[in-house]
């Protein structure tokens, strides 16, 4: 059971910008005594555990825990993370996007050399994450905003069903990537260590920026302002 306990790191999560396209997803959710959305998708009943642990003051810090040793494994596998590929150390500003190839949630190959040449914003996440919930449509609307202007947007789901990350993302009204991280091999390569966690990689693969945590508009903006020259 401890294994399925994941909570978000409190306390950096936003309230959506484009609220009609969380109309649906909103239905799903209650809100927590901490004002943190608790998805009920777990299995098992781990949502009422998780829900039982925050009003504590202990959710956070559990989920956080098991999260980072869930990918504290063995390392990324060839069909994910080809073996040129450098796990990133430390702070990743200055350092090269660790190379990948995985599968979107319809089955069709992506790997990011594809995309040299372009700005990206890589994005690490769950469907249980009640932050990445709320940060997605900001992303979306940034997206929308900049794709005529070549941003590239990877939604990396990490350790789930890739049916249910396309189902979520539908119901999101999500138009940009969502790729499978079945194996968490991406998310140990990138040192991911909780959700969710953006890389913002420049048009000559460099990370110019990250963040823990969900973004707020503002704060999106300024990351894209520096892989948008």
């Amino acid at each position: 059971m401890l294994s399925n306990l994941r909570a978000a790191r409190p306390g950096t999560a936003t309230r959506p910008a484009r609220e009609g396209i969380l109309k649906t997803g909103r239905a799903m959710d209650e809100r927590g005594p901490a004002g943190i959305k608790l998805t009920w998708w777990l299995a098992g009943g781990c949502a009422i555990i998780v829900a039982c642990l925050i009003a504590a003051g202990m959710g956070a810090t559990l989920g956080w825990a098991v999260f980072g040793s869930r990918l504290s494994g063995a390392g990324a596998s060839a069909d994910s993370a080809p073996a040129t590929s450098t796990r990133l150390r430390g702070n990743p500003v200055g350092q090269p996007a660790p190379a990948f190839t995985l599968r979107d949630v319809e089955g069709t190959e992506v790997t990011l050399k594809d995309f040299r040449g372009r700005p990206v914003l890589i994005n690490f996440w769950a469907t249980w994450c009640a932050p990445c919930r709320s940060e997605m449509p900001i992303i979306e609307e940034a997206y929308q905003q900049h794709q005529d202007e070549g941003l590239i947007v990877l939604a990396i789901d990490v350790q789930e069903n890739p049916e249910l990350a396309r189902t979520f993302a539908g119901w999101l009204g999500i138009s940009f990537t969502i790729l499978d991280d079945g194996a968490g091999d991406v998310a140990r390569l990138y040192r991911v260590t909780a959700f969710p966690t953006s890389f913002f990689v420049d048009r000559n693969g460099v990370i110019r920026a990250w963040q823990v945590g969900a973004m707020n508009r503002s704060t999106l903006d300024r990351h894209l302002g520096k892989i948008m020259k």
